[in-house]
Protein backbone atom coordinates (compact mmCIF):
# COMPACT_ATOMS: atom_id res chain seq x y z
CA UNK A 1 0.00 0.00 0.00
CA UNK A 2 1.38 2.96 -1.38
CA UNK A 3 0.72 6.77 0.44
CA UNK A 4 0.82 9.46 -2.42
CA UNK A 5 0.33 13.00 -0.65
CA UNK A 6 -1.61 11.62 2.28
CA UNK A 7 0.06 10.57 5.65
CA UNK A 8 -0.38 6.11 5.58
CA UNK A 9 -2.48 6.07 8.77
CA UNK A 10 -5.39 7.99 9.34
CA UNK A 11 -5.32 10.23 13.23
CA UNK A 12 -8.00 9.14 15.19
CA UNK A 13 -10.48 12.73 15.67
CA UNK A 14 -13.21 13.81 18.48
CA UNK A 15 -14.39 16.84 16.42
CA UNK A 16 -18.34 15.64 15.50
CA UNK A 17 -17.52 14.50 12.27
CA UNK A 18 -14.71 12.18 13.80
CA UNK A 19 -17.74 10.27 15.46
CA UNK A 20 -20.32 7.88 14.41
CA UNK A 21 -19.83 5.39 11.74
CA UNK A 22 -16.31 6.46 10.87
CA UNK A 23 -15.17 6.62 14.55
CA UNK A 24 -16.32 3.26 14.35
CA UNK A 25 -13.97 1.78 11.66
CA UNK A 26 -10.95 3.87 12.51
CA UNK A 27 -11.32 1.88 16.30
CA UNK A 28 -10.24 -1.31 14.00
CA UNK A 29 -7.28 0.01 12.64
CA UNK A 30 -5.28 -1.17 15.10
CA UNK A 31 -5.75 -4.66 13.32
CA UNK A 32 -4.55 -3.78 10.22
CA UNK A 33 -1.69 -2.03 12.14
CA UNK A 34 -1.30 -5.27 13.84
CA UNK A 35 0.01 -7.46 10.97
CA UNK A 36 2.20 -4.53 8.99
CA UNK A 37 4.88 -2.84 9.28
CA UNK A 38 5.74 0.58 8.28
CA UNK A 39 8.91 1.56 5.66
CA UNK A 40 10.06 4.69 5.85
CA UNK A 41 11.86 5.73 2.51
CA UNK A 42 10.93 9.56 2.01
CA UNK A 43 9.19 10.08 5.15
CA UNK A 44 6.87 12.45 4.28
CA UNK A 45 3.45 10.28 4.47
CA UNK A 46 4.87 9.09 8.18
CA UNK A 47 3.50 10.83 11.86
CA UNK A 48 7.04 10.61 13.81
CA UNK A 49 5.03 10.65 17.22
CA UNK A 50 2.14 9.14 16.11
CA UNK A 51 2.86 6.23 13.63
CA UNK A 52 3.86 2.60 14.20
CA UNK A 53 7.23 3.19 12.39
CA UNK A 54 9.78 2.14 14.98
CA UNK A 55 8.84 -0.99 16.93
CA UNK A 56 5.36 -1.98 17.91
CA UNK A 57 4.20 1.39 20.06
CA UNK A 58 4.18 4.69 18.74
CA UNK A 59 6.61 6.87 20.19
CA UNK A 60 4.00 9.26 21.44
CA UNK A 61 3.17 6.24 24.01
CA UNK A 62 7.04 5.27 24.60
CA UNK A 63 7.90 8.64 25.67
CA UNK A 64 5.02 10.64 26.68
CA UNK A 65 6.47 13.42 28.69
CA UNK A 66 8.54 14.56 25.71
CA UNK A 67 5.39 14.11 23.18
CA UNK A 68 3.43 16.40 25.57
CA UNK A 69 6.31 19.76 25.37
CA UNK A 70 6.45 18.98 21.52
CA UNK A 71 5.68 21.53 19.26
CA UNK A 72 5.71 19.06 16.40
CA UNK A 73 3.05 16.51 17.41
CA UNK A 74 1.39 16.44 14.23
CA UNK A 75 4.86 16.54 11.92
CA UNK A 76 6.41 13.97 9.29
CA UNK A 77 9.72 12.22 9.59
CA UNK A 78 11.33 14.64 6.97
CA UNK A 79 10.44 17.56 9.10
CA UNK A 80 12.09 16.77 11.86
CA UNK A 81 15.11 15.95 10.30
CA UNK A 82 17.89 18.33 8.97
CA UNK A 83 21.29 17.28 7.94
CA UNK A 84 20.92 13.47 8.82
CA UNK A 85 20.16 14.43 12.27
CA UNK A 86 16.80 14.58 14.36
CA UNK A 87 15.76 18.37 14.87
CA UNK A 88 13.17 18.06 17.21
CA UNK A 89 11.45 21.41 19.15
CA UNK A 90 9.64 21.91 22.22
CA UNK A 91 8.07 24.88 24.05
CA UNK A 92 10.34 24.98 26.99
CA UNK A 93 13.44 23.86 28.54
CA UNK A 94 13.49 20.14 29.67
CA UNK A 95 13.66 19.13 32.90
CA UNK A 96 16.30 16.46 34.58
CA UNK A 97 13.43 13.20 34.11
CA UNK A 98 12.67 15.23 30.48
CA UNK A 99 16.05 15.07 29.35
CA UNK A 100 16.73 11.60 30.51
CA UNK A 101 13.61 10.40 28.15
CA UNK A 102 15.13 12.63 25.57
CA UNK A 103 18.17 10.27 25.76
CA UNK A 104 16.53 7.62 25.61
CA UNK A 105 14.56 7.85 23.25
CA UNK A 106 17.88 9.36 20.70
CA UNK A 107 19.44 6.20 21.77
CA UNK A 108 16.31 3.97 20.76
CA UNK A 109 15.87 5.53 17.14
CA UNK A 110 19.50 6.16 16.44
CA UNK A 111 20.34 8.27 13.38
CA UNK A 112 17.03 9.59 11.21
CA UNK A 113 16.26 6.67 8.31
CA UNK A 114 18.34 7.55 4.92
CA UNK A 115 15.43 9.67 3.10
CA UNK A 116 14.75 8.98 -0.87
CA UNK A 117 13.00 11.76 -2.78
CA UNK A 118 12.15 9.22 -5.36
CA UNK A 119 10.18 6.92 -3.41
CA UNK A 120 7.40 6.68 -1.57
CA UNK A 121 6.40 5.43 1.96
CA UNK A 122 4.86 1.84 2.52
CA UNK A 123 3.04 -0.29 4.57
CA UNK A 124 3.94 -3.80 3.85
CA UNK A 125 2.11 -6.56 5.25
CA UNK A 126 3.62 -9.08 7.41
CA UNK A 127 1.63 -12.41 7.22
CA UNK A 128 2.79 -15.17 5.39
CA UNK A 129 0.49 -15.10 2.69
CA UNK A 130 0.21 -11.74 2.38
CA UNK A 131 -2.81 -9.05 3.12
CA UNK A 132 -6.31 -10.57 1.96
CA UNK A 133 -9.45 -8.70 3.53
CA UNK A 134 -10.81 -12.53 4.42
CA UNK A 135 -8.24 -12.25 7.29
CA UNK A 136 -9.42 -8.95 8.57
CA UNK A 137 -12.84 -9.88 8.26
CA UNK A 138 -12.60 -13.21 10.40
CA UNK A 139 -10.41 -11.12 13.05
CA UNK A 140 -13.26 -8.74 12.94
CA UNK A 141 -15.90 -11.46 13.16
CA UNK A 142 -13.90 -13.49 16.16
CA UNK A 143 -14.26 -9.44 18.24
CA UNK A 144 -18.31 -9.21 17.92
CA UNK A 145 -20.00 -10.10 21.02
CA UNK A 146 -20.99 -13.62 21.60
CA UNK A 147 -23.97 -12.33 23.28
CA UNK A 148 -26.62 -11.54 20.36
CA UNK A 149 -29.01 -9.20 23.06
CA UNK A 150 -25.89 -6.75 22.39
CA UNK A 151 -25.85 -7.29 17.95
CA UNK A 152 -27.94 -9.09 16.58
CA UNK A 153 -26.29 -9.21 13.42
CA UNK A 154 -27.79 -11.97 11.68
CA UNK A 155 -30.84 -9.93 11.88
CA UNK A 156 -29.76 -7.00 10.28
CA UNK A 157 -27.55 -8.18 7.75
CA UNK A 158 -30.57 -10.32 5.88
CA UNK A 159 -31.79 -11.10 2.12
CA UNK A 160 -33.57 -9.15 0.24
CA UNK A 161 -33.05 -5.69 2.39
CA UNK A 162 -31.12 -2.92 0.00
CA UNK A 163 -27.86 -2.37 1.89
CA UNK A 164 -28.39 1.14 2.69
CA UNK A 165 -31.66 0.27 4.97
CA UNK A 166 -29.28 -2.51 6.66
CA UNK A 167 -26.62 0.54 7.65
CA UNK A 168 -29.70 2.46 8.52
CA UNK A 169 -30.97 -0.38 10.92
CA UNK A 170 -27.00 -0.96 12.04
CA UNK A 171 -26.72 2.36 13.05
CA UNK A 172 -30.01 2.83 15.07
CA UNK A 173 -29.01 -0.68 16.67
CA UNK A 174 -25.72 1.24 17.67
CA UNK A 175 -27.23 4.53 18.54
CA UNK A 176 -25.98 6.16 16.22
CA UNK A 177 -28.65 7.83 13.71
CA UNK A 178 -28.28 11.86 13.25
CA UNK A 179 -31.25 12.53 15.50
CA UNK A 180 -30.96 16.15 16.80
CA UNK A 181 -30.19 14.14 20.43
CA UNK A 182 -27.14 12.69 19.52
CA UNK A 183 -26.35 15.62 16.78
CA UNK A 184 -26.72 17.65 20.13
CA UNK A 185 -24.27 15.48 21.64
CA UNK A 186 -21.47 15.50 18.85
CA UNK A 187 -21.30 19.47 19.29
CA UNK A 188 -24.32 20.88 17.06
CA UNK A 189 -27.12 23.58 18.61
CA UNK A 190 -31.14 23.43 17.74
CA UNK A 191 -33.45 25.28 19.27
CA UNK A 192 -36.00 23.10 19.41
CA UNK A 193 -35.34 18.87 20.43
CA UNK A 194 -38.72 17.76 20.39
CA UNK A 195 -39.34 15.00 17.79
CA UNK A 196 -40.77 16.22 14.75
CA UNK A 197 -43.55 13.16 14.01
CA UNK A 198 -45.73 14.02 17.49
CA UNK A 199 -44.15 17.34 18.35
CA UNK A 200 -44.34 16.05 22.41
CA UNK A 201 -41.22 14.49 23.84
CA UNK A 202 -37.17 14.64 22.88
CA UNK A 203 -35.93 13.16 19.60
CA UNK A 204 -33.83 10.17 20.65
CA UNK A 205 -32.87 7.55 18.20
CA UNK A 206 -35.76 5.22 19.65
CA UNK A 207 -38.58 7.25 20.00
CA UNK A 208 -39.24 8.35 16.51
CA UNK A 209 -38.57 4.75 14.69
CA UNK A 210 -40.61 2.89 17.74
CA UNK A 211 -42.51 4.76 20.42
CA UNK A 212 -43.89 7.82 18.73
CA UNK A 213 -47.97 7.75 18.58
CA UNK A 214 -46.71 8.72 15.15
CA UNK A 215 -45.22 6.02 14.58
CA UNK A 216 -47.21 3.70 17.25
CA UNK A 217 -49.90 3.56 14.59
CA UNK A 218 -47.70 1.98 11.80
CA UNK A 219 -46.57 -0.26 13.75
CA UNK A 220 -49.93 -1.63 14.71
CA UNK A 221 -51.26 -1.43 11.29
CA UNK A 222 -48.94 -4.08 10.23
CA UNK A 223 -48.11 -6.27 13.68
CA UNK A 224 -51.86 -6.86 13.89
CA UNK A 225 -52.07 -7.99 10.39
CA UNK A 226 -50.61 -10.88 11.61
CA UNK A 227 -52.97 -11.32 14.51
CA UNK A 228 -49.85 -10.93 17.24
CA UNK A 229 -50.26 -8.77 20.18
CA UNK A 230 -47.25 -7.32 21.65
CA UNK A 231 -45.95 -4.38 23.63
CA UNK A 232 -43.15 -2.62 21.51
CA UNK A 233 -39.89 -2.95 22.16
CA UNK A 234 -37.95 -0.44 24.81
CA UNK A 235 -34.83 -0.34 21.49
CA UNK A 236 -33.63 -1.37 18.07
CA UNK A 237 -31.61 -4.45 19.70
CA UNK A 238 -35.41 -5.78 21.29
CA UNK A 239 -37.51 -5.03 18.10
CA UNK A 240 -35.06 -7.37 15.97
CA UNK A 241 -34.53 -9.89 18.65
CA UNK A 242 -38.38 -10.14 18.89
CA UNK A 243 -38.89 -10.53 14.98
CA UNK A 244 -36.56 -12.91 14.34
CA UNK A 245 -39.03 -15.26 14.63
CA UNK A 246 -41.01 -15.74 11.71
CA UNK A 247 -45.18 -14.75 11.88
CA UNK A 248 -47.73 -16.08 9.45
CA UNK A 249 -47.96 -18.95 6.53
CA UNK A 250 -46.06 -18.70 3.10
CA UNK A 251 -45.72 -15.53 1.67
CA UNK A 252 -46.71 -13.77 4.81
CA UNK A 253 -43.82 -15.88 6.86
CA UNK A 254 -41.14 -14.63 3.98
CA UNK A 255 -42.42 -11.16 4.06
CA UNK A 256 -42.15 -10.80 8.16
CA UNK A 257 -38.56 -10.10 8.38
CA UNK A 258 -38.61 -7.27 5.76
CA UNK A 259 -41.66 -5.48 7.66
CA UNK A 260 -39.21 -3.91 10.94
CA UNK A 261 -36.92 -2.81 7.91
CA UNK A 262 -39.47 -1.25 5.34
CA UNK A 263 -41.34 0.49 8.51
CA UNK A 264 -37.97 2.13 9.69
CA UNK A 265 -36.52 3.30 6.40
CA UNK A 266 -40.07 5.18 5.29
CA UNK A 267 -39.89 6.31 9.05
CA UNK A 268 -37.14 7.74 8.78
CA UNK A 269 -37.63 9.66 5.79
CA UNK A 270 -40.59 11.00 6.22
CA UNK A 271 -38.81 12.54 9.25
CA UNK A 272 -36.31 13.74 6.95
CA UNK A 273 -38.88 15.23 5.01
CA UNK A 274 -40.38 17.84 7.72
CA UNK A 275 -36.96 18.60 9.26
CA UNK A 276 -34.26 18.82 6.36
CA UNK A 277 -36.81 19.16 3.09
CA UNK A 278 -39.59 21.20 4.80
CA UNK A 279 -42.22 19.58 2.63
CA UNK A 280 -45.55 18.68 3.80
CA UNK A 281 -45.57 15.84 6.14
CA UNK A 282 -47.21 12.39 5.26
CA UNK A 283 -50.21 11.08 6.96
CA UNK A 284 -50.11 7.51 9.11
CA UNK A 285 -51.74 5.99 5.57
CA UNK A 286 -49.35 7.70 3.30
CA UNK A 287 -46.60 5.73 5.50
CA UNK A 288 -48.42 2.52 4.88
CA UNK A 289 -48.72 2.60 1.55
CA UNK A 290 -44.90 3.10 1.12
CA UNK A 291 -43.91 0.77 3.59
CA UNK A 292 -45.85 -1.80 1.49
CA UNK A 293 -44.15 -0.07 -1.85
CA UNK A 294 -40.70 -1.01 -0.36
CA UNK A 295 -41.23 -4.53 0.72
CA UNK A 296 -43.03 -5.06 -2.84
CA UNK A 297 -39.69 -3.12 -4.59
CA UNK A 298 -37.68 -5.37 -2.49
CA UNK A 299 -39.14 -8.74 -3.28
CA UNK A 300 -39.84 -8.27 -6.88
CA UNK A 301 -36.22 -7.38 -7.35
CA UNK A 302 -35.06 -10.42 -6.08
CA UNK A 303 -37.13 -12.48 -7.86
CA UNK A 304 -38.26 -14.59 -4.87
CA UNK A 305 -42.09 -14.23 -4.35
CA UNK A 306 -43.46 -13.55 -7.92
CA UNK A 307 -46.62 -11.45 -8.16
CA UNK A 308 -47.73 -9.77 -4.21
CA UNK A 309 -51.32 -7.99 -4.54
CA UNK A 310 -50.94 -4.43 -2.53
CA UNK A 311 -53.96 -3.38 -1.23
CA UNK A 312 -55.40 0.32 -1.75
Amino acid sequence: MRAKSEHLWVKDSNKPQGRGLWKGIQKHKILVEDMSVTQVKKGDAVLFWWDKWLGNHALKLKFPNIYKISIQKNATIIEVTANAAWNLKFRRNQTQAEMDEMLTLFVRNGSPPSLDENAEDEVLCTLVDGFKVKNCYNSLIQQLPTDPVLLPANCIWINFVPPKVQMLMWSAAQNATATTYNLQYRGCTFQNLICSLCNLQQESVHHPLLHCEFTHTIWNYFIWGYNVRWAQASSIIGLLEACKFRRGRHRGRKIWPLIPFAIVWAIWNGRNRRVMAHKRPKTSAEVINEVKLLIFIWVQIRNGLGIIVLET
